[in-house]
């Protein structure tokens, strides 16, 4: 990571598909949490080869699981987002909203937030609650990040970078 000041929001980015880095952001949360730390949020689920699934997100806390793509709606290039199943998700981060949690993971920076859409507005409240945020972001929604972060967020490529950012939320 090039030298920059840690922020409370930050996206871990990644190119191509990000299974790597979601792996990595599961692990984290583990990490995380066996450091006492209260982690919430939702992330991708991953299948039985620890690949993405595109089509699901998982609350960190409980058994909840969000259809957040309709049925057959993912392509190599694209999904077809079902705003229903993204609303249904966000009950998750609103819950964090009302408790503060150490941490709060979205499972993505991606296409609707980069419109302004999608769970921007709970993104926006999260940080301005001063909860610390951490998320995946494709590098090709990296400008649109910059410009909603307003260049504040922090921008990590790695194991190392993601703990040094734990370790300085967690300091305050």
């Amino acid at each position: 990571m090039k030298e920059q000041t840690m922020t409370p929001i930050a996206a871990l980015i990644y190119r191509g598909e990000g299974n790597d880095e979601l792996r990595l952001l599961w692990q984290a949360v583990e990490n995380w949490r066996r450091q006492g730390l209260r982690v919430v949020g939702l992330l991708n689920k991953l299948d039985a080869n620890g690949n993405k699934m595109r089509d699901r997100t998982a609350s960190l806390t409980d058994s909840r699981e969000y259809a957040i793509m309709y049925d057959g709606g993912c392509s190599d290039d694209a999904c077809l987002l079902d705003p229903h199943g993204l609303a249904a998700s966000s009950e998750v981060i609103r819950e964090a909203l009302a408790s503060p949690p150490d941490i709060l993971v979205f499972n993505k920076f991606g296409h609707t937030e980069s419109e302004n859409s999608g769970l921007i507005e709970e993104y926006a409240a999260a940080v301005g609650a001063g909860i610390p945020v951490v998320s995946l972001l494709s590098e090709k929604y990296l400008p649109e990040w910059r410009n909603f972060t307003d260049g504040m967020g922090t921008e990590l490529t790695g194991t190392e970078d993601l703990a040094a950012w734990a370790a300085a939320v967690a300091a305050g």
